[in-house]
């Protein structure tokens, strides 16, 4: 088994914010992880002057490749595109990691994540979430220029995300070898191990593994079909 892992990640790409914020964090990622981990970064894929269907095969393409990804869960509302990214990521059983940086209350759980229902309670998903405004100010009086504020508080960042990744459970990135066999045809079907949620009894959860087979056209066209 590599001892290197790919991260994917999903989320805004659509200002300057976006753009830089995913850059310094895929940089300080790798940096603290010696090279365990390598950062696949959409923007680094895709061309401003091209929005056609090509660029979501493209994006969907390296979900399918990588093995982990990293979700940008900000906002009030989710991006629309980062949660097909992550319901994708999630039928592959591709071990995922929601970060959330917004401390904004939001979605429809009462006492549950801060986001809309349909995007949690997911297997081999785990949850980082931190209040960016508290965490830029502790590293801003700290002192010192805009080089030293940014290494703070992005390594500080980059050591939690690699622990959630890798250090608390190793298994967590034991990914199905099937998964890996995607993307040399027009039409693929993968056979992929799911763990879904099966009986509750006596208040306890029981899950069970599931052997699905899901057909992906991403190649050249737009037909669906089983």
């Amino acid at each position: 088994m590599s001892n290197t892992h790919s991260i994917y990640f999903a989320g805004d790409l659509f200002n300057h914010k976006d753009l830089i914020g995913n850059l310094l964090l895929s940089e300080a990622i790798e940096k603290e992880s010696a090279g365990r981990y390598l950062c696949v970064v959409p923007q680094h894929l895709e061309q401003s002057t091209n929005r056609s269907i090509d660029i979501r095969n493209s994006d969907l393409r390296e979900v399918v490749k990588a093995d982990l990804i990293l979700l940008n869960f900000d906002g009030t509302e989710l991006d629309s595109g980062t949660v097909i990214e992550f319901l994708f990521a999630k039928v592959l059983d591709i071990p995922a990691v929601i970060l959330r940086s917004d401390f904004r209350a939001a979605g429809d759980q009462k006492r549950g994540d801060p986001w809309n229902l349909m995007c949690s309670g997911y297997p081999r998903t785990r949850r980082v979430s931190l209040n960016a405004m508290s965490w830029y100010q502790e590293a801003w009086k700290k002192g010192g220029g805009t080089s030293a504020i940014l290494e703070r508080f992005y390594g500080k960042l980059s050591k939690i995300i690699n622990l959630t990744c890798f250090l608390k459970n190793h298994h967590f990135l034991t990914t199905n070898k099937c998964c890996r066999t995607f993307i040399n045809g027009h039409c693929v079907f993968l056979e992929v191990d799911l763990v879904i949620y099966s009986v509750k009894k006596s208040s306890k959860l029981y899950w069970q593994r599931n052997k699905i087979r899901v057909l992906f056209n991403l190649i050249q066209n737009n037909y669906y079909g089983i």
